[in-house]
């Protein structure tokens, strides 16, 4: 119904309608909203805006790196903590280190952690692509 009528409105904006909210999450939100200064609408609002911005961790992905005279791959299969692995090939120590790096980082998959990873690897290898898992 949200959208009918918004389309009638002439505006994009959306109406989502939550149910069965328990009293106690109605009455911390309220309370909350009225701490910032909002009404409880632009409180969770603010609230998701929040939340939109963290990154999405993905939980499987890979990348495919070359160096100077080799090649490896890094690929995340699951949340396991043997659910990464590593291989390389004729590596000199630098770029052994760097997948190293590289690998300890998507293992641990934390916010941000991913983005690191990738810094890592084009720092140390001349191409980096993502690869499928």
């Amino acid at each position: 119904m949200g959208d009918i009528s918004n389309s009638m409105k002439g505006n994009d904006l959306m109406d989502i309608l939550v149910r069965d909210i328990p009293p106690e999450v109605d009455a911390a939100l309220k309370a909350h909203a009225e701490a910032a200064h909002m009404s409880r609408n632009e409180y969770i609002l603010a609230q998701w805006r929040k939340l939109i911005e963290q990154p999405i961790i993905t939980t499987r992905y890979g990348y495919r790196v070359y160096g100077k005279a080799g090649r490896g791959i890094i690929k995340r299969y699951s949340d396991d903590p043997r659910g990464t692995s590593a291989t390389c090939v004729d590596f000199d120590a630098a770029e052994a280190d760097a997948l190293k790096q590289a690998e300890d980082l998507i293992r641990r998959n934390q916010p941000g952690n991913r983005e690191e990873a990738v810094a890592i690897l084009h720092e140390a290898f001349r191409e980096v692509f993502e690869a499928p898992v």
